[in-house]
């Protein structure tokens, strides 16, 4: 594992910038205390699912999943709306709504994907935009069937645990962790491990990195390169579902006139396009770290545009610096 970590020069980076954001937090270096540090990771961890899945789906297919978000948005508005709306078992709400988004996921590729499937990688790309506007459409009328104008509902998990962050300085309050936190920590170290492990021992894993290195080679060879993206597919949309159900409840789920999707994609391009839309590690760790960033931010100014711009900046920096080092 660190003879791998040696050997991957931006893991190493971003691990040594989240160590030094967490240190720099004890201190009067960083404009946030410590309990703002660990939420940011929390949510820059949830993140980083759909980062990965974003990821994924570009070694696969060689395309940007604009859709990527809404999955998990689709299937979180289905799950919150079960849950609380109608009563329904907490964990059998989560498991509807992750089984639908990669049902959705599956669907998604097999209509769109396979059509597209030998075009230009740009009019797939373009194909993925206008799936969103219809995930985005079922996202706003979905509260409709049941009663709802819009939907601001809370989305509290069953696990009643609750502690404080103090303030190193002992100048602000300290800030309060939730089950709902909680959940969050337990669930992302197995997940993202689970997803190693799977990638790099499974029969699956390994026909899809060979999928992703050269698809037509690998045809040859006689790996099912389609099959193989409709299996990713499924994996990425149950991924952005996940990051979707456990971001809920710690931030909240509200949803009037589209606007949940744009605001996380953009949150989990930003990683995707530092890890150069290839690398999960590294996809992972910029997640975490631009998580603790935006809560920051969003700590010293409540003006959600400074958040974006900076988000932009990091995609569109991200983006000049691989187009340098080609060069």
């Amino acid at each position: 594992m660190i003879r791998a970590l040696g050997r991957d020069r931006s893991t190493l980076v971003w691990l040594g910038a989240l160590i030094a954001l967490v240190v720099a937090s004890a201190t009067t270096a960083w404009p946030a205390p410590l309990g703002i540090v660990f939420l940011g990771a929390v949510i820059g961890s949830l993140i980083s699912f759909i980062s990965i899945g974003i990821v994924l789906i570009y070694r696969t297919n060689r395309i940007i999943n604009f859709a990527q978000a809404d999955i998990g948005g689709l299937a979180a508005v289905l799950t919150v709306l079960l849950v609380a709306q109608t009563g329904m078992n907490y964990f059998l709400g989560v498991a509807i709504g992750v089984l639908s988004a990669m049902v959705l996921g599956a669907l998604i590729e097999l209509t769109v994907v396979r059509r597209f499937f030998k075009a230009p990688r740009l009019i797939l790309t373009v194909a993925t935009i206008a799936v969103t506007q219809v995930l985005v459409f079922f996202e706003l009328f979905l509260p409709r069937t049941f009663g709802l104008d819009f939907l601001v509902v809370e989305f509290p998990t069953p696990f009643n645990v609750q502690f404080a962050v103090p303030d190193v300085a002992g100048n602000l309050p300290p800030v309060i962790f939730t089950g709902d936190h909680v959940l969050a920590l337990l669930t992302v170290p197995l997940l993202i491990g689970a997803i190693g492990l799977f990638f790099k021992f499974s029969r699956f894993g390994i026909a899809s990195r060979a999928a992703a290195e050269n698809s037509d080679r690998a045809s040859l060879l006689g790996v099912p390169v389609r099959r193989i993206s409709t299996l990713v597919w499924i994996l990425a949309a149950g991924l952005s579902a996940i990051g979707a159900l456990l971001r809920a409840p710690t931030i909240g789920l509200s949803i009037a006139g589209g606007a949940f999707g744009p605001a996380l994609l953009v949150r989990a391009l930003a990683p995707a396009v530092v890890a150069r839309m290839e690398n999960l590690r590294v996809a992972f760790l910029s997640a975490v770290v631009l998580g603790i960033v935006d809560q920051a931010i969003f700590f010293r100014v409540s003006d959600p545009s400074i958040r974006d711009v900076v988000l932009l900046g990091v995609i569109f920096g991200s983006l000049l610096f691989a187009r340098r080092r080609r060069g």
